[in-house]
């Protein structure tokens, strides 16, 4: 069974307004197509610039409020995603779109929260369960996990990991190796959901195989088309231009108040080969000034003696 890919970044991320014409936003999209995705989602801020476009086919819209679920009447998408809080919307909005119902969770919880949303009527008329979370530890616990819902809904799983955790490229690859019906990702993002890029490079690195010209090409054809976009260079794509670029901003979620802060690992200093004499004194607690002063000033004087009582090891 192949696993259906989609691209999240325009659902969230703010265009460059200076640059963000519709032949630039259907650069990226259509590099994000060739870069293997089946689908895009979109915010209903985009419908103006996408105006004139065959949206039912290959296009999400995010609803995120009242008016957006509007627009569901008066334009045609493949799929529509709204949070499962919101099933109440479910019976009416299911007569003009595909529901892909959202549920935020975690592992310890999201089993629970399926079986009450279960039994609810109007779960019946999704199309899609999107889980979106810190979802598994291991390949193990995905397909644990993809095993119960197959078991317990008819509807296809669409697998949503998050990066908060810095785990979000490895639960997607376990999602795809377990033959998830979809996973849902963000090209040139990973400081939230995790970074499309990311997974098709680790992919092909789990299968210990080099990309093909063709993979490479689309890859940065889809990038530059980002930074044209958004003005900022994907994160994914980042780490191997720029070796010790600076830490991305935080990502802020106002609707929780919550802060994302991507954590950016620092270059490991070497320890210095220091001997006993140095480390007793480093000991005392004197400025560091002073404390090379010290040293300098026995090696100048009696470098032999120096030597003989660092041999001897009567310190430490």
């Amino acid at each position: 069974m192949s696993t259906v890919l989609t691209d999240r970044t325009l659902s969230y991320m703010n265009i460059n307004q200076k640059f963000a014409d519709k032949e630039a936003l259907l650069n990226y999209i259509n590099g994000v197509f060739s870069c293997g995705a089946d689908y895009v989602e979109i915010n209903s801020g985009l419908l103006e610039l996408l105006d004139g476009e065959d949206l039912s086919e290959k296009y999400i819209l995010q609803i995120c409020s009242v008016k957006d679920i509007k627009l569901c009447v008066d334009h045609k998408f493949a799929y529509v995603s709204i949070p499962a809080d919101l099933s109440v919307f479910f019976d009416k909005l299911s007569v003009f779109q595909n529901i892909i119902a959202e549920v935020q969770s975690d592992k310890y919880s999201i089993i629970s929260e399926l079986l009450d949303h279960k039994e609810h009527d109007h779960f019946r008329n999704v199309s899609m369960i999107r889980l979106t979370g810190l979802l598994s530890s291991d390949e193990a616990d995905m397909k644990a996990l993809l095993g119960w819902c197959r078991f317990n809904f008819h509807q296809p799983i669409d697998i949503c990991p998050l990066n908060t955790m810095l785990s979000g490229s490895s639960d997607a690859l376990d999602a795809f190796n377990c033959d998830a019906d979809a996973v849902s990702l963000s090209f040139g993002r990973n400081h939230y959901y995790t970074s499309f890029e990311d997974f098709l490079i680790n992919r092909q690195i789990m299968r210990r195989s080099v990309m093909t010209p063709e993979s490479i090409a689309a890859l940065c054809n889809a990038s530059l088309a980002f930074m044209k976009l958004f003005c900022t260079i994907p994160s994914g794509m980042e780490r191997l231009a720029i070796k010790d670029g600076p830490t991305p901003s935080p990502v802020y979620d106002i609707e929780k108040g919550l802060a994302f802060r991507p954590f950016k690992p620092g270059r490991r200093k070497l320890p210095d080969n220091e001997n006993i004499i140095e480390r007793q004194i480093r000991t005392i607690g004197l400025e560091r000034e002073i404390e090379d002063a010290i040293i300098d000033m026995l090696k100048k004087t009696n470098y032999s003696f120096y030597q003989n009582i660092i041999k001897r090891n009567f310190i430490d």
